[in-house]
Order: C-alpha cells, then structure tokens, then sequence
C-alpha cells in the first residue's frame, strides 16, 4: 500500500531511524522517499548510501555514490560519499581518482570545492611513502596556486607528469589554462591536446599561441570552442588562406592576430579575416603577398602591423580611409607611391606610432602632428634606385611634429635633411600647432647626410631646446660627427644614458670626455666601426662602470667556428 506521507516526511521519518540505529527501517524508509514527488534525490541517496555503510552493503552503498554523481557531477557530495565507501573498502587509488575527477568537474566557485580538495589531500599523503613531501600537500592551497602562477605554460605541462595527484590538481585550475602557448612544441600539436586543454580551462581560454598546428581541424576547433577566445598568435604550421578564413569566422570575440613570417597570407585572405572579425584591435601579419585593398570600416582597430613579403609599389590610401581610430601603424618592407603622388597620413588625428622599416621615401608623406613615435628606415634596395629630394609640396608644407618623443630616421640622403629635421623639432617656427609641444627622450640619425658645403647644419639640429631632455641619442655613420662636436653632446645633453656614436670618425679624446662628464649616468656607449678609437680607450670606458660595443668592422665579432673576438 503506497504511503500517504510526503518525500520531506519520510525523509525525516528515515532520519529518525538513522539515529535509533534502526538501520533496515532507514534504509526502507529512504527508498519509498525516492519514488515520492518531489524527492530530493541527492540527499535521499546520500542518507541511504549511509545506511547501507553501518549495515555492511558496500556494494549498495556505492552504487548510490555513483548515481549521485551522475544525478549531480557538481555536487561535491556524491564525490564525498563514493570516495568514502572506497576507503572502507581499502580501495584508496580507486577512492583518489574519484576525488581527482570530482576536483576537474566540480566549479571552484563551489563554496565545498575546498572541502573536496581537503579529503583529497588528506588520502594522498596517507598513501605516500613515510619519508616522502608532496609540495602540494605540504604547503597551503594559496601558496601552491601562486607559485604556479610563475611556471610558463610548458612547465605546467610537464608537471602534468610528475603523478596522478600533480595531474589532477593541475588539471583542476582554469586559470593555468587559460593562455595556451604552444610557441615551440618538438612534435605536431594535435587535436585531442587541444581539446583537453579547452576542457581543463572550462571556456576561459583567453591567449592561444601556437605554432606547428598538425591540421587545420584543430585551429578551427579552437576558434569554435572558445567563445572567449581573445588573443592568437600563429607562428608556423603551413596553414592555407581557405583554412585561416574559415577558423576565422568563429572567432567573434578576437581583438589580436598575429600572423608569423612562414604564414604566407594574400591580400584576399587578409581582407577576409578583417571582414569576418569585426572586432580586431590588433593585427600583425609578417609576410603579406600583395596591397591591402579594403572596402568596409573597421572602428575597433588600433594598431595594424604589415610586412610585404617582396618589396613593390604599394598603396596604402585604399584601407586607411577606413581605419579612422588607428593609433599604431607599421609598414615594413613597403615601396610607397612617391615622390609625385602624396600620401596623407595628416587625415588620421589619432595616429601616435609610425614605423616605415625597409620602405620607400618619407618625403611623399604628410604627418599628423599627434605623432609621438616616427621610425623611418629605408632598404638598400630603395635607396639604389630612388634619387630621394624633398617634393616641391613638402617643402612649402614642413612637417609639424609637436608632440613627436622618439624619432628615429635612417639613410636620408637629400640636400636639405638638416633643414627638414630643424623644421621638424623647432618649436618656434609653428607657435599655432593644436598640441603643446613637448620634448624629446629619443633621436637616432643613421646614415643622414645632408648638403657637404653646409656640415654646420647638424650642431644646429642638435641645438634645438626640445632636445634638452634627450636620454637616448645615436648619430650612426654620420662623416660630420668628430672629437670636436662629440666633445659638446655631454652639454647638450646631461640627462644622456644611452649614446652612440658608430661609424664616425672620434678617437679616444671624446671617448673620455664623454664618459668624465656623464659618469654617473650614461650606462651604454657604442663605438662599432670608430676606427681611430683605441682598445685602451673602450677598455677605460668599461672600467668606469659602461657598457660599450666595440667592432673593428662590419658583422665582426665572432670568428670561425662561433668563437668570440673581443677588441
């Protein structure tokens, strides 16, 4: 006959029994509470699997260990009950990997997840050797999780291998998977690492940084999987435009790309990932067969990085109109249209970092004044074939850098350099500029040569008020630079702690002067290739506390077979 009392009733009716030691009744009594509505089945369970403890059923008591985890594999209790009645019955490694997988699946949200770890701990160092110290159960939980805070991402997998205890402790972090770096894996990364990876950092992998990727499927698995997926990085792996586009299209949180230089990526392959990822702040592609060509606008980005793969003629007008945030831009390796047709760039007001590594002239550029950073070198390549002078336009229109902090300009060849780079730092020939202007911490002039009959015009430059503060000068393979004008940098610039001087023509008086003066704080001096400079004289420097490099010629330094050659 089924009886008339509720699931809450004959589960205090079953505690009762547990109490007098009548543990036949409890165990009645907890099973009719099971087939009544409503039942709490997770606690019903949990009493009877008590039961069945004190009247020796450990078989019984198990199996309801086991349905409570697979009613609830987030309840801690089932994990606590299970791996008790296999404690009782001495089977402690079958006990532990109940404890090691209830720690993977349980949240460490979880107010109990520490209570979990506790009897995890607990039963591993009653199984280890006497003598034998498990870090993990020596020191307390906060110091562990720190200390792992500091090992990179393949420390971490090799811990993985220490024990089972280490593998499931490990396992059971998310936060030590939740940036993936496979950099500089010594086999193929495949899927199923991937996706144990994914399940460990239960959907908050943020970084991934790969290389070696065995097929696409596990690049487009990684995309699909992690929603959260913020940052990636792809180094090598041979992957092909269709496999990049399509893994790209899950991605819709991305806001960082970065393609390595074996990654060969088309112009339509790139316009495909910038098309199907709207939420890109960062891209850096290292070998890009063709001009960027695109037609839709893209809000979010901020910094864009492209290095062409084949120096050619490039136009960049097509895709900047649509980038009108961007505030980092690096071309390397670019022929630019020029010297005719003029490139704006005075339209992006945002732009405060550019780098023009490997390209082609500066001169048919026009500059935003928010500009806070300028590198300028130009190839061999260019340089062999483009007769550079400033245009007729940039010459009525001087470029106006107020804000400009690190400027590094390399192989300008042209008749009124000296002239453009004052104009460039003089304040007071464009007292109206929108921006206060401020000064510099970094100059590096390479390979700038301007007019021979005016060899004056570089002390003038280096006399600008907005140099005062330099920290950081390098003046490279410049003919006017001797004894005499490096004898006056140390006034110039006190605040000096980084200078250097290669390819020119001082001796060891200015060495010395130089280091007298600044003694205290200039901590690198570069002398490579200053050929009237003694070994004694760089030996003195070092002596005083500097770094200096010192290289007889070009590429020297190291002999036949790696060995070193000091001078």
């Amino acid at each position: 006959m089924p009886s008339t009392l509720t699931a809450k009733e004959l589960e205090e009716l079953g505690k009762s029994y547990y109490k007098r030691k009548e543990y036949q009744k409890a165990v009645d009594t907890f099973t009719e509470g099971l087939r009544a509505p409503s039942a709490t089945w997770l606690t019903l369970l949990d009493y009877r699997s008590a039961a069945y403890m004190k009247l020796e059923k450990n078989e019984r008591a198990l199996a309801d260990g086991k349905e409570m985890i697979r009613v609830g594999n987030q309840d801690v209790r089932g994990y606590l009950r299970a791996g008790k009645v296999l404690q009782k019955m001495e089977k402690f490694e079958t006990a532990l990997k109940v404890y090691e997988y209830g720690l993977r699946k349980v949240s460490t949200a979880n107010t109990d997840y520490q209570l979990l770890r506790g009897v995890q701990d607990k039963l591993t160092k009653q199984l280890s050797p006497p003598k034998a110290v498990d870090p993990l159960n020596a020191l307390p939980a906060e110091l562990v999780d720190m200390v792992l805070s500091y090992l990179s991402f393949k420390n971490i997998v090799n811990c993985l291998r220490v024990s089972r205890t280490w593998n499931g402790y490990l396992g059971s972090i998310p936060s030590l998977w939740s940036n993936l770096d496979l950099s500089l894996p010594r086999k193929p990364v495949k899927l199923q690492f991937i996706r144990k990876c994914i399940t460990r950092s239960q959907g908050r992998l943020s970084t991934a940084v790969m290389s070696r990727i065995a097929d696409g499927g596990t690049l487009n698995t990684l995309t699909k999987c992690c929603k959260n997926l913020q940052t990636l990085e792809l180094t090598d792996g041979g992957l092909v435009g269709q496999t990049l586009i399509e893994a790209m299209k899950h991605a819709s949180n991305l806001t960082t790309l970065i393609l390595g230089q074996r990654i060969h990526v088309s112009e339509d392959t790139l316009y495909q990932i910038l098309k199907n990822c709207p939420s890109l702040v960062h891209v850096e592609v290292q070998s890009l067969k063709g001009p960027l060509d695109v037609d839709f606008h893209m809000p979010n980005m901020q910094t864009i990085k492209l290095t062409s793969a084949a120096p050619g003629r490039q136009s960049i007008d097509s895709f900047l109109d649509y980038m009108p945030n961007i505030r980092c831009l690096s071309l390397i390796n670019w022929s630019l249209w020029g010297p005719r047709h003029v490139i704006d760039l005075a339209k992006l007001s945002k732009l405060q970092h550019l780098n023009l590594e490997k390209s082609s002239s500066l001169y048919s550029l026009t500059l935003p004044p928010s500009l806070l950073s300028l590198k300028h070198t130009k190839s061999n390549e260019f340089v062999a074939s483009n007769n550079s002078r400033w245009s007729p336009a940039q010459a009525d229109e001087p470029f106006l850098l107020p804000q400009i902090e690190e400027l590094h300009l390399e192989q300008v060849y042209a008749e009124r350099a000296y002239e453009v780079l004052d104009t460039m730092l003089n304040a007071e020939e464009r007292p109206e500029a929108p921006f206060p202007w401020s000064s510099l911490r970094t100059l590096a002039l390479c390979s700038f040569t301007g007019s021979t009959e005016r060899e004056s015009d570089i002390s003038i430059a280096l006399g600008c008020p907005r140099l005062e503060k330099l920290e950081e000068l390098a003046l490279i393979d410049t003919p006017t630079v001797d004894d005499e004008l490096a004898s006056t940098l140390p006034d110039l610039f006190p605040r000096l702690r980084i200078l250097n001087l290669s390819k020119t023509s001082i001796s060891g008086v200015a060495v010395k002067v130089i280091v007298t003066k600044l003694r205290g704080r200039l901590t690198f001096l570069g002398l490579n290739m200053c050929h009237r400079v003694s070994p004694d004289a760089v030996e003195w420097a070092r002596q005083q506390g500097i770094e200096v490099s010192f290289k007889s010629a070009e590429g020297a330094g190291r002999g036949k077979g790696g060995r070193l050659v000091r001078f």
